[in-house]
């Protein structure tokens, strides 16, 4: 057999036609998928924060008090949380841990995050592969042990780290899972979309949370410790490597907000993300059919906020810390969900 096509031999399938031959996708499934995404990549992003921040106040002995503090408040409030109750024998750094990780009661705890990817999942088990659905079964199961978080809360007990490792790295596993067998159309491109907005989100709010602390901490902290605020920036965002990688040890608020914002090759960066979010749902829009109209409203939000970041100037940006950029794109973010919400979630 010839290695080579011949003239007679059938042209292969383009991607796109072979998308079109997919049978219609139902709201509550595509919903479904989107959920399940974004809920998984909430529950890393709330352990790579707490992570960081558990070795920050951890490691930087001569903190004082209040500073420490200001870390754990930063970290509640980057994810919109109230402080906990301190049980009897905590420390508010304790309490704050249980809190975002363990707590049944919280909504918004990344057991809750994780259970809620799963009930999403359940929900579409025959449309998405067996593996991703397996896997993040198996993720559930090891937090929620007998009940109430209590698999998650055993580790806990033993090591923090160990439990806000394992969620960072079954989050990457299930997304790589994701990637490698559920097949490249409208059902991926909705997992994707939910990804990647929850990213852009996320990492706006623990990047705005640290240009806040910087600021409320002025001249008064020294330069050593304020160049460690802008590496747990770095860190939350799993950027650091890539960021040594183009500016060595050099550390400013301009450059780290720049290369987080701005950076166009970087897979964890906000303008990736934007970008990426605004190809999936044009994929998905191109797909609707003309029943839908010819306006993506979800479209040309992300793609206006793309082509924003993609000539942004850096001085113009990194001017207030990045603050209103970042405001700016969590707002595009919660814009755009809601018009996918509307436009192909409602039924």
């Amino acid at each position: 057999m010839s290695l080579y096509r011949t003239d007679e031999s059938p042209m292969p399938a383009t991607p796109t036609a072979a998308r079109q031959t997919e049978r219609p996708l139902l709201a509550r499934v595509a919903e479904n998928i989107f959920w399940t995404a974004r809920y998984v990549e909430r529950a890393e992003h709330l352990a790579r924060g707490t992570l960081v921040t558990t070795q920050l106040a951890s490691d930087a002995g001569d903190l004082d008090d209040r500073l420490r503090d200001q870390l754990w408040h930063g970290l509640l409030e980057a994810f919109d949380l109230v402080e906990p109750a301190v049980e009897l024998g905590e420390t508010l750094g304790d309490a704050v841990v249980r809190f975002v990780l363990t707590d049944a009661d919280n909504p918004t705890s990344a057991c809750t995050c994780v259970a809620r990817a799963r009930e999403n999942a359940r929900a579409v088990r025959g449309e998405i592969s067996l593996e991703m659905w397996q896997t993040l079964n198996e993720f559930y199961w090891s937090l929620e042990g007998g009940g109430r978080n209590e698999g998650a809360r055993l580790i806990l007990a033993e090591s923090a780290e160990t439990l806000l490792q394992h969620l960072v790295r079954s989050s990457m596993h299930f997304q790589g899972v994701t990637d490698q067998t559920l097949a490249h159309n409208r059902r991926w491109d909705f997992a994707l979309t939910g990804r990647l907005l929850e990213r852009a989100d996320a990492s706006c709010r623990l990047l705005l949370a640290r240009v806040e602390l910087l600021a409320k901490a002025g001249d008064s902290l020294e330069t050593p410790l304020r160049n460690i605020q802008l590496m747990a920036a770095l860190r939350m965002c799993g950027s650091i490597e890539a960021y040594r990688r183009q500016h060595a040890n050099n550390l400013s608020i301009e450059q780290v907000v720049g290369f987080l914002l701005l950076r166009a090759d970087h897979p964890r960066s906000i303008r990736f993300a934007i970008a990426s979010a605004r190809r999936a749902v044009a994929r998905i829009h191109g797909e609707s059919g003309p029943g839908l109209g010819h306006l993506d409203e979800a479209e040309r939000l992300l793609g206006r906020m793309a082509t924003r970041l993609e000539y942004a100037d850096l001085s113009e940006v990194a001017h207030d810390g990045g603050r209103e950029t970042l405001t700016d794109v969590r707002r595009c973010v919660a814009q755009a969900n809601a018009a996918l919400q509307q436009r192909y979630f409602a039924g």
